[in-house]
């Protein structure tokens, strides 16, 4: 009996300092909008920027690979998301309220919106690894990471979620 005890002692004491290395982080695109979370491993430093009412918020961390999520069209991965191509960058970076309205007007669908997800990835000209996730009108990524710390960061991208709009929240 006193084993068991041990190892729930030890098991539970294990899985609270594992909690204790993430952080959870918030992020609203605009000064109303709809609020989003992540899990993110401490240690990193918080650089912000806004303009008018939109924003980014970039997760800095000491090797200088960083996590970002952005309401702005051109996102930290641009030039390496360029690199694969126009035919890609045309599409990650298209005009949709254009694309919208040249679609409506002829009644055609003359070009191809773009989903609302996308998500692309790739290895930077220094053998660092980046990923873009745009998801409706946020965009969400990291750049600079190295190899062995690739699965750390797409765990930490995967839990980005929304808070429930209430009507406090409007």
């Amino acid at each position: 009996m006193k084993k068991i005890v041990l190892y729930f002692l030890l098991t539970v004491n294990v899985s609270c300092s594992q909690q204790k290395e993430t952080v959870i982080v918030s992020y609203r695109p605009m000064q109303y909008g709809q609020k989003y979370y992540l899990d993110l491993h401490k240690n990193f430093t918080f650089y912000g920027l806004s303009i008018s009412t939109e924003n980014e918020n970039r997760y800095i961390y000491d090797d200088s690979s960083f996590i970002y999520i952005t309401k702005f069209k051109s996102t930290p991965n641009y030039y390496n998301i360029k690199k694969m191509g126009d035919s890609i960058f045309n599409l990650r970076f298209q005009n949709e309220e254009l694309v919208s309205e040249i679609n409506r007007l002829t009644n055609l669908t003359i070009v191809k919106p773009l989903p609302d997800t996308v998500e692309l990835s790739g290895k930077q000209d220094d053998g660092l690894y980046w990923k873009d996730i745009k998801m409706g009108e946020i965009s969400l990524g990291y750049v600079n990471v190295k190899p062995e710390k690739v699965y750390l960061f797409d765990k930490a991208v995967t839990t980005l979620r929304k808070k429930k709009k209430s009507a406090g929240n409007l």
